[in-house]
Parts: C-alpha cells; sequence; structure tokens
C-alpha cells in the first residue's frame, strides 16, 4: 500500500473497471508457494528475464497478478498486525464476499489488484522466512550464475553461428536457430524457454556487429 493515507483511502471510493488481466513473464529457476490452493492463489519468486534478470516476487492470483518489490513485502510484514487485527480500518482493507480484505493494487498497469482474506494472511505469515530465504537465494546465488550461464551460452551460439554458411539476417531466423541449438549448461533450457528474446538481441547484435566489422575489413 504505498502512498500518503489520503491516497490509500480514496482507492477504495473509485468504481473499478474490468481490464482484461496480463499474464506475468516467466520466471527461471522458480519456487513456488500456495496461499490458497482452492482460490488458486500463489507466490512465485524467481529471476526474471524481462526485468534484467533481476530477482522478483510475484503473487498470483486466477485472473491477475502482482510484482511485489522485496521493500514492499517488508512493509507488508511489519505492518501485518495492524492489517490483520483491522486497526487501520478501511485505509489498509475492504469488504470482499463478507470479509474483511488486504487489497494491494499495483500503480504501473491498470486494473492488476489482489484481495488477500485473514487466512490467507496468516498463511503469508507463516512462509515469511521461506519467502525471503528464497529471495536471498535468487538474488546473491542464482542471479550470477545465471548471467555467467547467459554469457557461457550466447558465445556457445556464436561459434555455432561461424560454422552456418548462410548468414542469419533477422531476429526470426536468429530466434529458430537458437531454438535448435543443442547444449549440456545446467540452465540452458530454461534460457532458450524463458529468456529467448534476450538472447536473440543479444545474439543479433554481436552477430551484426561481426558482419560489419568484416565488410570494414574488406572494404
Amino acid at each position: 500500500m504505498a502512498g500518503s493515507i489520503t491516497d490509500n483511502a480514496a482507492i477504495y471510493k473509485k468504481t473499478f473497471t474490468y481490464v482484461p488481466p496480463t499474464p506475468p513473464s516467466e520466471l527461471i529457476d522458480s519456487t513456488n508457494y500456495t496461499l490458497n490452493f482452492v482460490k488458486r492463489k500463489f507466490i512465485h519468486i524467481g529471476i526474471d528475464p524481462t526485468d534484467m534478470f533481476r530477482g522478483v516476487v510475484h503473487l498470483i492470483t486466477p485472473s491477475r497478478y502482482i510484482n511485489i518489490s522485496t521493500e514492499f513485502l517488508k512493509r507488508i510484514f511489519s505492518l501485518m498486525g495492524i492489517i490483520y487485527f483491522g486497526a487501520a480500518g478501511e485505509l489498509f482493507s475492504m469488504m470482499y464476499s463478507g470479509e474483511n480484505s488486504l487489497v494491494i493494487e499495483s500503480k504501473i498497469h491498470d486494473g492488476c489488484r489482489i484481495l488477500l482474506n485473514r487466512t490467507e494472511l496468516i498463511r503469508l505469515l507463516y512462509l515469511e522466512w521461506c519467502i525471503f530465504e528464497s529471495i536471498v537465494r535468487k538474488s546473491t546465488i542464482m542471479y550470477p550464475i545465471v548471467l555467467k550461464q547467459f554469457d557461457i551460452f550466447t558465445n556457445y551460439i556464436n561459434g555455432e553461428l561461424s560454422k552456418v554458411e548462410s548468414l542469419t539476417r533477422t531476429s526470426e531466423e536468429m530466434t529458430t536457430f537458437i531454438k535448435n541449438v543443442r547444449d549440456e549448461h545446467i540452465i540452458a533450457s530454461s534460457l532458450k524457454m524463458y529468456a529467448l528474446a534476450q538472447l536473440t538481441e543479444h545474439c543479433m547484435q554481436r552477430w551484426n556487429g561481426k558482419c560489419l566489422q568484416s565488410r570494414l575489413m574488406v572494404i
């Protein structure tokens, strides 16, 4: 719940309109925790290739998801007592299906909001240490490993490209080429699955640079 108390209070007085949901980005080395299986509410923690391979936390429901920063998650936990016992009233919660629920709304994507009832908040509090342990592991251990594997894999792709007689000229051709590359590195499959766009862009930049350099040498 970022923003001033006045701003937060005004959020729940407005009329919400339906906005078609957008799917979250796929995460590398994802760890999942269940808040409410029946209502399909989960926490996904992993490396996001669309966000410079940073560790991220997604709070996912059947129709929406929220990308929560570590700082904001810490704030929620620090205010958990106030939120749970309703001491803050409507500033932190709203009535939904006959019960008070915590509302978390994205300020980046319109219409992206999720509601957590008291049972789900207790489950979230129970998972606090597991969640932050996963965040630290992704950020301090997996992050450099993924970046190193990305660099190794792109170098390998460039080596394979140099063996191809017909030059790969478009992003579509490069994407197809990368998909067909066979490699034994641990995270190569995850990179091809979830970071294909980043691999294609990176390889196209390096390949086009080499082609330009070769032409200049010929001239």
